[in-house]
């Protein structure tokens, strides 16, 4: 067999990848990373996120930073979780499906309370009762997902769609154009595509006749995580006040396979292709946080956080590889190592939140959380504007608001909770409002000095993907559906 292989070092600003490949820094990068969960801890998740009036549990340093005033006792927590989903594909009516594990650390932290003891007066009512200080780790967001689609295409190939975009365009070009450097070029050099022998600049594809078996594959992983330094102050046992800093780490990975073969051997000189596309996203950034929690009596608790952009520094790394078996011959080529440093300014959050407490027995809380998708956007050092992903980012998103709602009810040591969250399409114009749901169940137990608690959340949602797009047509979209189940626990000690 004869190997081919292209290699080279480019330096390159953000520039479109073809077919499936997907463009780096655009609209699509600032909504996954302005995006957050219902995260954290067991009781956390269980009342489906809705601490904002509430506090005390380790999450709120994340959301609002006042909860962590509320404690009245020093406290360290470490939550495990297994992450487990399961996607369903839909393409041309040929339904696959997929399923994948993870296991991971939700989040851990210690939060440390020092009671007023400058209060000579010892009166609960007025004054400064206590100071707390946390620094806490939270999985803001989960990226792991997983796919396969495949479908028996009898009218298109993503040679078609290759075919399309170098029409016209000179063999030379092709191969030394960046634009043409990850699909294109690699076609062209494994011989998938061929000049055509009537008309210049034109190019036939080997899959002349319709009819290969598409196999599209792709593997996420990631997370976003933030750790948070938090003050906070217990006015009065009335109000309590809290400020911070967050420090979150963005870590993605994506790999996708895309083949084409075959597999009614009915193409004379072709038996199939793969694509192979590997993309990483790693960075930091920065953001600050404010909020307030208020008791007027003691069934009422009203909340509000206000949590600034996150200033991320980002580095994108990508590269390609397409293989072709031919009856005559196999080729491997290789796009160059794409490399681009960037900034990204996410969405700006806002949380209020309401609880009713009733009695010692229960509770029932009441969480809306504000996200401004269109604020966020792109920058570099390097002269680029980034005004075209910009318009992008501000045309097709919009502000929309999050709720969550929780209940919890204890007998003696033991809570039993549940939760729901409705997560609004940040889209203009959506499908529907709602598009991703979370339900929650949860058990609880406190002691003295240890706690535990356990929580299940099933997540819904549904999404697409574009395999490949053609002039005139839609090309291929595949329809995936996508359930999750987290498992969290939660171990602590107070003292």
């Amino acid at each position: 067999m004869l190997f081919d292989s292209m290699k080279k070092s480019i330096s390159l600003l953000p520039l479109l990848f073809s077919g499936i490949i997907s463009q780096a820094q655009n609209e699509v990068d600032a909504l996954r990373y302005s995006a957050t969960d219902v995260v954290g801890t067991a009781r956390y998740q269980a009342l489906g996120g809705a601490f904002t009036s509430l506090g005390v549990d380790m999450t709120t340093a994340a959301t609002n930073p006042a909860g962590i005033a509320v404690n009245r006792s020093s406290q360290f927590q470490f939550s495990p979780a297994v992450y487990g989903i399961s996607a369903n594909s839909t393409l041309n009516g040929n339904k696959t499906s997929d399923f994948k594990l993870n296991a991971n650390v939700g989040s851990w932290g210690f939060i440390g309370t020092i009671k007023n003891r400058w209060n000579k007066n010892k009166d609960t009512n007025t004054g400064l009762q206590s100071f707390s200080i946390g620094v806490t780790y939270t999985r803001m967001n989960n990226f792991h997902q997983v796919f396969l689609s495949e479908n028996p295409n009898s009218t298109s190939s993503l040679l078609d769609s290759y075919a399309q975009n170098i029409s016209g365009v000179s063999s030379s070009t092709i191969s030394s154009s960046d634009q043409y450097s990850f699909g294109e070029n690699m076609a062209y050099q494994s011989y998938l595509l061929n000049p055509d022998t009537v008309l210049a600049n034109q190019y036939t594809t080997v899959a002349s006749k319709p009819g290969n078996r598409q196999t599209m594959q792709g593997d996420i992983k990631g997370r976003v995580g933030e750790t948070n330094i938090t003050f906070g102050a217990n006015v009065a046992n009335k109000l309590y006040l809290g400020g911070g800093i967050g420090i979150s780490r963005i870590r993605y990975y994506e790999k996708t396979n895309y083949t084409e073969s075959d597999y009614q051997n009915q193409i004379n000189g072709f038996q199939d292709f793969t694509l192979s596309r590997n993309l990483s996203t790693v960075g930091t950034g920065y953001n600050v946080k404010i909020g307030a929690i208020y008791r007027p009596t003691d069934w009422l608790r009203l909340g509000a956080s206000a949590i600034s952009p996150t200033f991320y520094m980002l580095t994108d790394n990508w590269n390609n590889t397409l293989s072709s078996n031919l009856d005559t011959a196999s080729y491997l080529a290789s796009s160059p190592q794409g490399t681009y440093n960037y900034n990204l300014t996410s969405a700006p959050r806002f949380y209020g939140g309401v609880g009713f407490i009733i009695g010692k027995i229960g509770l029932i809380s009441a969480d809306y959380e504000l996200i401004n998708y269109p604020f966020a956007r792109f920058s570099a050092n390097d002269g680029y504007s980034f005004t075209a992903e910009n318009s992008a980012t501000k045309a097709l998103y919009r502000t929309t608001g999050n709720v969550r709602i929780g209940t919890e009810w204890k007998v003696q040591n033991i809570a039993l909770r549940g939760g729901v969250a409705l997560f609004a399409s940040p889209y203009k114009t959506p499908s529907s409002y709602f598009n991703k749901i979370n339900y929650s169940l949860g058990l609880g137990y406190s002691g003295k000095v240890f706690f535990c608690d356990a929580t299940y959340v099933l997540s819904m949602w549904k999404n697409t993907y574009t395999v490949y797009e053609l002039q005139n047509s839609k090309g291929e979209v595949a329809d995936l559906k996508y359930n999750t189940g987290n498992v969290v626990l939660t171990f602590g000690v107070k003292f």
